[in-house]
């Protein structure tokens, strides 16, 4: 038998350690941070994100990914300049439309992928 060295109580507490360790070991543990300034197409990570967009040098538009590729996955978005607008946008809707639009500085929403929608948190 395998020696406890960690002082599991039974193979069950062991398992449990084990999953989560790998999970961790895998990105998520970690949390990715992205910098905009211009349109694109997100990337999403295994970890969950954030995105710090700059809109100095005019109006910046994010699309999501896929809602159905990234199941329970967070996005949060933040506007880190006063001028002009940021707007995400996706095929699959949040919150019931196509686009999410804010113009306050340090403003931020978080999305969460519900597999077949963003929904904001």
């Amino acid at each position: 038998m395998a020696e406890n060295r960690l002082g599991f109580l039974n193979a069950h507490e062991r398992t449990v350690f084990e999953r989560l360790f790998k999970w961790w070991l895998n990105g998520g543990g970690n949390f990715d941070v992205q910098d905009k300034s211009a349109n694109a197409t997100l990337v999403i990570p295994a970890s969950s994100t954030q995105v710090d967009v700059d809109t100095t040098s005019g109006n910046v538009t994010l699309t999501l990914p896929d809602a159905d590729k990234h199941t329970g996955k967070r996005i949060e978005v933040t506007k880190t300049v006063a001028a002009n607008t940021l707007t995400l946008s996706s095929a699959d809707l949040i919150n019931g439309s196509a686009t999410l639009a804010w113009t306050t500085q340090w403003q931020s929403y978080t999305v969460i992928s519900r597999g077949n929608t963003w929904r904001i948190a």
